[in-house]
C-alpha cells in the first residue's frame, strides 16, 4: 500500500534578504517537524534531521558558530536559536520604523500587494495593539490614489482599516474597468481621453463638418487647422480665441497673452508672486449666458447662490507651483468638493497641456443638471502667508470661478 511522503522544506538561503529568508525557513520546520512527528522523537534525532533539511551552506554557518558546543549541536533548540541570532541580529526600532513611513506604493504595485508590504514592514516596528492603525495610516497616505484618499479623509466616523482597504480596491477596479472598456471600444472613434476617461461631444460647426470637444477646446474632425501652439504649449485650431493663454498674463515676464511654460524671456518679475485677481465681471466673459451661479453645485459645489454680494466669500489664495501665483476663490460651506475650470487651472501651472488625475465623480449643478469632471488636480495653497496645505479640485471645462467645498473651510 502506498503511503504519502511529507515533504522537507526547501534549504535555507543564505542568500539576499536572509532576515526573511530565516523566518520563512523557521516557519517550515516547525511545521515540518510537526507534520512528521520529529518533534516526539529523541534531541539528537530532531537536530540531525533539522541539519540535514538546512542545507549544507546553512551546515556550514552553524559549525562556524563558537557559541555552539558539541553538546548544543545535539539540541535542535538551541541550533535554531544561535542560527537565529545569526541570521535576524537585534533590529533598531527607530530604523525599522522609518523605513515604514517611508513606504510609499509604487508606480505598478496592487492595493493588496502595498497592504502585504506593509504588513510585512510592520512586523518588525513592534507597534503591538496599534498595528492596524498605523498599516490603515500609511495606506491612507501612502496611497497614489489621491481622490480616494481625499474621500476617506472626509468620512466621519473615522474609517477603520478593512474600509480603506475597501474603498482603495473598489477605485483600483473600476480604473481596470474603464481601461478595459476604452481598449474594446470601437477603434474609428475619434475621441480625446483625460487619464481613462473618454469625453465626446459632438457639436454642428457654421459648416456642417462634424467637430469634437476635449479639455484644450475644440478641434474640427478635419485636423489640417490644429497647430502646436507656441503661446500655451498645447494643440488647438489656429484661432486665438480656442488658445488658453490669449488674455492671460505670463508669470515670469509679466508680458500678455502667453504662459511662462513657454515663455523665451531670459528675465524675471521682480514680484514673482505676481497677484491674478479674477472676477465675474471679466475674467469669464467669454463664457456666455451660463456664467452665473446656477452652474455651480458639486457632489454637490454649494448652497452659495447669493448674486448681490459675491465678493463677500472670495479669499485670495497663493497657489505654490513652479510660478506662484494668487487667485481670488469662493469659499462655499455647502459644497462637498472644491473645483475650478480648466483655463484657471491652465493659468495657474502657466501651461496649456495640464496632466489631470482621474475624476472624482460626476458633480450635480444648482438647475439639477450632473457633469463629469474632466479630471482633478491637487494644489498646494496658502492664506496670507499662513502654512501650506494641499487641495484636489475637480476640474470642470467651464465655471465661473474657482470654489473651496466645506470641509476644506472649516
Amino acid at each position: 500500500m502506498a503511503t504519502y511522503q511529507i515533504p522537507a522544506p526547501p534549504h535555507m538561503n543564505i542568500k539576499g534578504d536572509v532576515n526573511t529568508n530565516w523566518k520563512q525557513f523557521k516557519a517550515g520546520w516547525d511545521f515540518y517537524a510537526i507534520a512528521t512527528e520529529i518533534n516526539g522523537k529523541d534531541k539528537p534525532i530532531q537536530a540531525a534531521a533539522l541539519c540535514s533539511v538546512m542545507g549544507t551552506e546553512c551546515v556550514k554557518i552553524m559549525n562556524s558558530l563558537t557559541t555552539l558546543t558539541s553538546e548544543d549541536k545535539k539540541d535542535p533548540a538551541r541550533i535554531l536559536k544561535e542560527l537565529g541570532d545569526h541570521f535576524m541580529p537585534q533590529k533598531h526600532i527607530l530604523f525599522e520604523r522609518v523605513k515604514f513611513g517611508y513606504a510609499n506604493q509604487t508606480e505598478h504595485e496592487t492595493v493588496d500587494q502595498y497592504v502585504v508590504r506593509l504588513r510585512q514592514l510592520a512586523e518588525t516596528c513592534e507597534f503591538e495593539n496599534l498595528s492596524d492603525g498605523m498599516i490603515r495610516d500609511r495606506l491612507v497616505m501612502g496611497t497614489h490614489d489621491s481622490p480616494t484618499r481625499n474621500r476617506l479623509l472626509r468620512e466621519r466616523p473615522v474609517p477603520n482599516l478593512i474600509r480603506c482597504i475597501e474603498a482603495l480596491r473598489a477605485s483600483e477596479l473600476s480604473k481596470t474597468h474603464k481601461e478595459q472598456l476604452r481598449a474594446a471600444g470601437p477603434p474609428d472613434v475619434q475621441a480625446t481621453t483625460v487619464h481613462g476617461v473618454q469625453k465626446q461631444k459632438r457639436h454642428d460647426s457654421k459648416h456642417g463638418k462634424a467637430k469634437f470637444t476635449n479639455e484644450s477646446g475644440t478641434f474640427s474632425a478635419n485636423k489640417q487647422n490644429t497647430i502646436a501652439c507656441k503661446y500655451c504649449g498645447s494643440s488647438h485650431v489656429k484661432d486665438r480665441a480656442k488658445c488658453a493663454a490669449y488674455g492671460k498674463s505670463c508669470n515670469k515676464c509679466g508680458k500678455a497673452n502667453h504662459f511662462a511654460s513657454v515663455c523665451q524671456s531670459k528675465g524675471k518679475l521682480q514680484n514673482q508672486r505676481k497677484t491674478v485677481h479674477q472676477s465675474s465681471e471679466n475674467a469669464w466673459s467669454d463664457v456666455g449666458s451660463e456664467s452665473d451661479d446656477s452652474i455651480f453645485t458639486a457632489r454637490r459645489i454649494g448652497a452659495v447662490n447669493n448674486t448681490t454680494n459675491k465678493s463677500g466669500f472670495k479669499v485670495p489664495l497663493t497657489f505654490h507651483t513652479q510660478y506662484p501665483s494668487t487667485i481670488d476663490v469662493q469659499l462655499d460651506t455647502g459644497a462637498t468638493c472644491s473645483a475650478m475650470p480648466l483655463s484657471c487651472l491652465q493659468n495657474i501651472m502657466q501651461c496649456g497641456k495640464v496632466k489631470l488625475d482621474p475624476p472624482g465623480g460626476k458633480i450635480r449643478l444648482y438647475d439639477g443638471s450632473v457633469v463629469t469632471p474632466l479630471g482633478t488636480c491637487t494644489l498646494t495653497v496658502s492664506h496670507d502667508g499662513g502654512p501650506r496645505n494641499e487641495i484636489t479640485f475637480d476640474i470642470l471645462e467651464t465655471a465661473p470661478w474657482p470654489i473651496i467645498d466645506g470641509n476644506t473651510c472649516v
